[in-house]
C-alpha cells in the first residue's frame, strides 16, 4: 500500500514542478514581450524627426536618404513598418519614392534572404513585409 501512495506523492511533486516551470517561463516570455514593445515605443519616437522628413521630402524631387548612423535591428524593423504603412497609403510617385528607398536601404535583401530560413514563421514575416514594399517574387522575372 505504501509504494502506491509514494508514487501518487512523486507524480504530483512531478506535477506541481512542471506547472512551476511551466508559470516562470510564461512570466519570462510576457517580461521579454514588453521589453520588445517598450524598445519599439522608444524607436518610433526616435525617429519621429526622420519620419517628419520623408514626409516633407516626399514633395521634392531630390531622393530620399536613410537616416544618419548605425541602426539597430529593432530600430530598422520599425522604419521598414513604417514605410510599409505608407506605401500602402500613397499612390504614384510617393509609392515609388519609398519602395525605392526599401531597396537601398536594404530591407528587400534582407527579407529575399528571410525567406530561406527554416523557420516558417519568419518565412512567413518575410514574405508579408515584401509584399508590403511591393517587392515581385523571387520566382519572377
Amino acid at each position: 500500500m505504501f509504494p502506491n501512495l509514494a508514487l501518487a506523492y512523486l507524480f504530483l511533486y512531478i506535477c506541481t514542478a512542471l506547472v512551476a516551470v511551466g508559470v516562470i517561463l510564461l512570466f519570462a516570455m510576457k517580461m521579454s514581450h514588453n521589453g520588445k514593445r517598450r524598445k519599439i515605443e522608444f524607436y518610433k519616437l526616435k525617429q519621429r524627426d526622420y519620419f517628419t522628413y520623408l514626409q516633407t521630402a516626399l514633395t521634392e524631387d531630390s531622393p530620399l536618404r536613410l537616416p544618419p548612423g548605425k541602426l539597430a535591428p529593432l530600430e530598422r524593423r520599425v522604419i521598414q513598418s513604417k514605410l510599409i504603412e505608407w506605401i500602402d497609403q500613397f499612390k504614384g510617385e510617393y509609392r515609388n519614392k519609398l519602395i525605392v528607398l526599401c531597396r537601398e536601404a536594404g530591407f528587400v535583401e534582407h527579407d529575399l534572404k528571410e525567406l530561406s530560413r527554416i523557420r516558417y514563421g519568419r518565412q512567413i514575416d518575410a514574405a508579408y513585409r515584401l509584399g508590403g514594399m511591393r517587392c515581385p517574387g523571387p520566382f519572377q522575372a
